[in-house]
C-alpha cells in the first residue's frame, strides 16, 4: 500500500528525469523568430522614420513587456511546482531574437533605409545647369537631374585622406578651361560635386575616378550625401581643391553621381529587405539550436 502513497509517488516522479519536449522547443524557436521580425521591422523601416517613439514601444518595448510577463509566469508556476522549462526557454529565445533583430535592424537603418526615406522626403530638381546654377538655391535637394552635357571632370578630382580616402570631382557642363587653365564657370562658383570614398586612388588623379556611376556614359544625376561626417570630409577636400585651383566653391553640394537616382534608392531599400530575409533565414537554425541547448541545460539542472 505504501507504493500508492501520494507522497511516495510524487517523490518518484520528481526523481525521474523529465524528457525533452519537442513542441516547447519549436514554440520557443518560433517566438524568438517573431521577436526578430518585430524588432527588425520597427528598427529599420518606415515606422522608425515616422515616429521613433512608437517604433521603440512596438519593437523593443513590446518584447520587454512579453519577457516580463513570461518571468511572472515562471515565478507563479515555480511556487506551485509546475513545469516551467518551456516558459524559461521561450523567454530566453525571445530575448535572443529581439537583441539580434535590434542590432541588425539598426545597421540596416543607418546604412540603407534612413537615406532612402530622407531622399524621398526631400525635393527633386530637374535640368540643373552646373555651369549657371548655384547650389545655394537647391539646398533642400535630395535628387538632382543635371542638364544634358553635364559630366564629372574626373581628371580634376582630388583625394583627401582621413582614415578613408574621400574623393571629390566637380560636375561641369560647359568647358571651363581657358588656354589650358581652369576657369571659373558662369555661375561664379563650382558648387556641384560627385563624391565617394576609396574610389580615386591616393591623390585623385593617379587612378580612375569610379565613385558612384561617374564612369557610366549616360549618368547625369545625383543623390544627395546625407551623413554629416562624410560631408565635413568632402568639404575639407573641396576647400583644398579650391585653394589649389583658385576657383571658388562657395556652397558645395555633394552627390553620389548615378544614372537613375530613383532606381538607385530602390536598390538601397531592397538591400535592407535582403538583410532582413537573410538574417531571418540564418536565425532559424541558430534559434532552433539555442532553444534545444537551453532546454537541455535546464533539464540537466533538474528544472521542471
Amino acid at each position: 500500500m505504501a507504493l500508492f502513497n501520494p507522497e511516495v509517488t510524487h517523490l518518484l516522479h520528481k526523481r525521474r528525469q523529465n524528457p525533452l519536449k519537442p513542441v516547447e522547443i519549436l514554440l520557443s524557436t518560433v517566438v524568438g523568430l517573431l521577436a526578430f521580425v518585430d524588432v527588425f521591422q520597427c528598427a529599420a523601416f518606415r515606422l522608425r522614420y515616422s515616429s521613433w517613439e512608437l517604433a521603440l514601444m512596438l519593437g523593443p518595448g513590446l518584447c520587454a513587456l512579453v519577457t516580463a510577463i513570461l518571468g511572472l509566469i515562471v515565478v507563479y508556476l515555480r511556487r506551485r511546482l509546475r513545469h516551467v522549462r518551456g516558459v524559461v526557454t521561450t523567454a530566453l529565445c525571445l530575448i535572443i531574437g529581439a537583441v539580434v533583430g535590434g542590432l541588425a535592424g539598426d545597421s540596416a537603418w543607418i546604412n540603407c533605409t534612413s537615406k532612402v526615406y530622407t531622399w524621398q522626403d526631400m525635393a527633386s530638381y530637374v535640368n540643373i545647369d552646373p555651369a549657371r546654377d548655384q547650389a545655394s538655391s537647391y539646398m533642400d535637394a535630395g535628387m538632382i537631374y543635371f542638364k544634358d552635357g553635364s559630366h564629372v571632370l574626373s581628371d580634376k578630382a582630388l583625394a583627401f585622406r582621413n582614415g578613408a580616402t574621400y574623393c571629390v570631382a566637380p560636375i561641369v557642363r560647359q568647358p571651363i578651361f581657358v588656354h589650358d587653365i581652369l576657369a571659373t564657370p558662369e555661375s561664379g562658383t563650382v558648387d556641384f560635386w560627385a563624391v565617394g570614398t576609396d574610389c580615386c586612388g591616393e591623390k585623385g588623379t593617379d587612378a580612375k575616378f569610379t565613385c558612384g556611376e561617374a564612369a557610366t556614359p549616360f549618368s547625369r544625376s545625383g543623390l544627395r550625401i546625407l551623413g554629416n561626417t562624410e560631408r565635413q570630409m568632402y568639404l575639407l577636400a573641396t576647400q583644398e581643391w579650391s585653394a589649389s585651383t583658385a576657383v571658388p566653391a562657395k556652397h558645395p553640394l555633394f552627390v553620389s553621381y548615378v544614372k537613375d537616382p530613383v532606381q538607385t534608392s530602390e536598390d538601397v531599400l531592397h538591400m535592407a529587405w535582403y538583410r532582413f530575409w537573410s538574417g531571418l533565414t540564418l536565425l532559424v537554425p541558430v534559434q532552433l539550436v539555442a532553444s534545444l541547448l537551453i532546454h537541455m541545460a535546464l533539464q540537466a539542472a533538474k528544472v521542471l
